[in-house]
């Protein structure tokens, strides 16, 4: 571990000169012949270079939204914005390319399907690809995409081209470590996993074993644990069968216990013990001793004192005395400061005083001769025991889970492992890492909001035309698909030509809000997803005033781009309607006939609407061939079930009722099963698309679990161990996460 820590100290060391140089870019991973070791991208310090503040990197490059001003990245706000010069190295803000020098809206390149402007740049949310601009795709998050370059946002890693919640390991389990100690605590790594030893089971006065089994010949299982019924006291010849007080149990029956002889108890009668035998203080007949010591006798050792007495400071001097509870009759024959109190030896209380703990009653202990409460000790991150008593457990506000002392959420902390389970140690205090269980935002780690009780990235939350600022973070960042930028001179939550948009503010620049969507103003660029205002056609990539009035009428051919008057009037647009370019509207506008309604749309009541669709529900009595809406939807098909033809789904198929399971089949934890009940547990090795019996119950699926296929649940399911839940998942508190 310390040479481990030592390689990183000097890698780290590297990386931070390097920076110095300018020679580190954040966008490729560093490797050992760059003269660095291997760290994963997703680990490199943001620090490094290319940050705000920072050096700039390798070709004075910087994060988006930064430019590099004498060697530094910084904002710059005189450029980048619309109509301003460009910044270093052709860039400009969200939504505009760089144009002979000035930050423009392309009309002919850098927009979805265009070619790619100078310097392969593209508008914001599209890259170059092929020498076209793409939209970029989701990725990094919880089950997204891996980024370009396997990268994934943080606490995630890339496993199998996917983001995947990190999975930390040594606990129990989790898999084991590859450096020692390869599990934490107790632990040991057992098939790959960390998990504590079996359990000895079956034995006397061992726990019995699965299906209350004990391996003791003629054993039986009494309350959780293995006894013999033929000479236990408390289980005599069956369970919870106890004798009466000082009987004992002898095959299988109860008997009166022996008195009188040596060794046994005191007789109640006048002659308590036979002969030559006398009764002790212990109730027991013993021979009279000329060699042991009675109470209060001087000694040096137990040994020379009778009646199992203690020898020990009796308050000051060795002597031979008893302990709290014993029988007395004058206080000097209790140790240490005790008094005897109605005839035993009463241990001393809290706040008094004491010369050993065994002074003191049951609780307490003797610090500097006055009996106190004990107090715990252990600190954060101490290794402890569950259930420990003072002064082996941890201080108060901490808990012994997994084997060491730490804090639930929201307690104060100094170091990520002073925090229970996944949990990380931010500004003092313990938060739920990615998928961590919440019940509120502040349960949750920077960058994190509680979603569905889980703490997930937070979303972009600003709606349309709220005051925003180019490049912020989540969640005081514009929602999808709306960009920030400008808005009469305002930075707002806007949609370029083509958007959804409710006023003038809802889109970017020059653009316009017509009928519910932004358009382009005569002059800027245009094509089929970029409308353009009324009053203006789109001829060649940009939009031109009408010269004369489009003439061609609802349901007309027509020709995409033309212009007057062999354009459609009336604000209908040009598209294909059942593979012929129509005049046509799209979904609500007016309509007289089908073929003025746009693709598949048919015009129904006036307006274009979408084709109407099946609408009889699960278990619905159907017709064989019925046309919509009077047939099956959700993907249901109209067959018999119990003799009546109903909408159902086959085997596997989700369901609420049997009725909506096709035959024979019934729905079981929802979905459609065999009459025939699945049987295999969590974690039972399985075969994908086995049928019932042999197919996983309770509704888990048959997947793979670390090379094997088992029966597990996903995300969010209930689990007893790590290998009831399916792919690279870990069951913590009951849950695969």
């Amino acid at each position: 571990m310390a040479r481990w820590c030592r390689c990183f100290l000097i890698s780290l060391v590297l990386c931070l000169a390097a920076c110095a140089r300018g020679n580190v870019d954040p966008n490729q991973p560093l490797d050992g012949d760059a003269g660095f070791f291997d760290i994963p991208k997703e680990d490199v310090p943001e620090s490094l270079c290319g940050t705000q503040g920072q050096l700039c990197c390798t070709g004075e490059a910087c994060v988006q939204g930064l430019l590099c001003r004498d060697r530094v990245c910084v904002a710059s706000p005189g450029c980048g914005g619309e109509r301003q010069p460009c910044c270093a190295n052709f860039a400009c803000g969200a939504g505009f390319v760089c144009t002979a020098g000035q930050c423009l809206v392309s009309a002919s390149c850098g927009g979805a399907g265009q070619p790619c402007c100078v310097n392969a740049l593209c508008g914001a949310g599209f890259r170059c690809e092929a020498g076209l601009c793409a939209a970029v795709p989701a990725c990094g998050g919880d089950g997204q995409a891996c980024c370009e370059g396997n990268v994934c946002e943080s606490g995630f890693a890339c496993n199998a081209s996917t983001c995947r919640p990190r999975v930390r390991c040594g606990a129990e389990a989790q898999a084991c470590c590859a450096s020692s100690p390869a599990c934490e605590g107790a632990l040991s790594c057992q098939a790959g996993q960390c998990a504590r030893a079996p359990t000895a089971c079956g034995a006397l006065g061992q726990g019995c074993c699965p299906g209350n089994l004990c391996a003791a010949a003629g054993a039986l299982c009494c309350n959780g644990t293995c006894v013999n019924p033929a000479n236990d006291s408390r289980h005599c010849a069956r369970c919870n069968a106890p004798c009466a007080a000082g009987a004992s149990c002898a095959n299988a029956a109860c008997v009166a216990p022996p008195c009188g002889g040596e060794a046994q108890a005191c007789c109640a009668s006048s002659t308590p013990c036979g002969a030559g035998l006398r009764c002790n203080t212990s109730n027991r007949c013993a021979r009279p001793s000329e060699t042991c010591r009675a109470g209060t006798g001087v000694c040096l050792t137990a040994a020379e004192c009778c009646d199992a007495l203690s020898c020990r400071a009796a308050p000051a001097t060795l002597a031979c005395c008893r302990e709290a509870g014993g029988s007395c009759t004058a206080s000097p024959q209790c140790c240490g400061v005790m008094a005897c109190e109605a005839g035993r030896c009463a241990c001393r209380r809290s706040s008094e005083t004491c010369t050993a703990s065994r002074d003191c009653c049951a609780g307490l202990g003797c610090e500097q001769g006055v009996c106190r409460v004990a107090q715990c000790s252990l600190a954060e991150a101490a290794a402890c025991a569950a259930g420990a008593e003072a002064p082996g457990c941890c201080l108060a506000g901490r808990s012994c889970v997994d084997g060491r002392c730490c804090a639930s959420t929201g307690a104060a902390c100094a170091r990520n492992e002073g925090c229970c389970g996944a949990q990380r140690c931010e500004s003092g205090r313990c938060c739920q890492s990615a998928s961590g269980r919440c019940a509120a935002n502040a349960d949750c780690c920077a960058g994190l909001s509680c979603q569905s009780g889980l703490c997930r990235t937070a979303p972009c939350t600003l709606g349309e035309a709220s005051s925003c600022t180019p490049g912020a973070a989540a969640p005081g960042c514009c929602a999808s698909p709306r960009g920030c930028s400008a808005v009469a001179g305002v930075n707002r939550c806007c949609a370029t030509p083509g958007g959804l948009c409710t006023g003038p503010t809802g889109c970017c620049g020059s653009a316009r809000c017509e009928a519910g969507r932004c358009c382009a103003p005569t002059g800027q660029g245009c094509d089929s997803a970029r409308p353009c205002c009324s009053g203006s056609t789109c001829q060649s990539g940009t939009c031109v005033a009408a010269t004369s009035t489009c003439a061609l009428g609802e349901a007309a051919a027509c020709a995409s781009g033309a212009t007057a008057p062999n354009c459609c009037a009336d604000a209908r647009a040009c598209a294909d309607v059942v593979g012929t370019p129509r005049c046509c509207r799209n979904t609500g506008g007016a309509c007289t006939t089908s073929l003025g309604c746009c693709a598949s749309l048919l015009c129904v009541s006036g307006r274009c609407q979408a084709p109407a669709s099946c609408g009889l529900a699960e278990a619905a009595v159907c017709t064989v061939g019925s046309s919509a809406p009077n047939c099956c939807g959700d993907g249901r098909a109209c067959r018999d079930v119990v003799g009546t033809n109903r909408c159902c789904r086959d085997l596997g198929g989700a369901c609420t009722t049997s009725l909506g399971c096709c035959g024979a089949l019934l729905c079981r934890d929802g979905s459609c099963q065999s009459a025939t009940p699945c049987a295999l547990p969590e974690a039972a090795l399985c075969t994908p698309g086995a049928s019932a019996p042999g197919c996983c119950a309770e509704g888990r699926s048959c997947a793979d679990v670390v090379g094997d296929t088992r029966c597990c649940r996903g995300v969010g399911g209930a689990c007893v161990g790590s290998y009831g839940c399916c792919g690279s998942l870990i069951c913590l508190s009951g849950t695969c996460q």
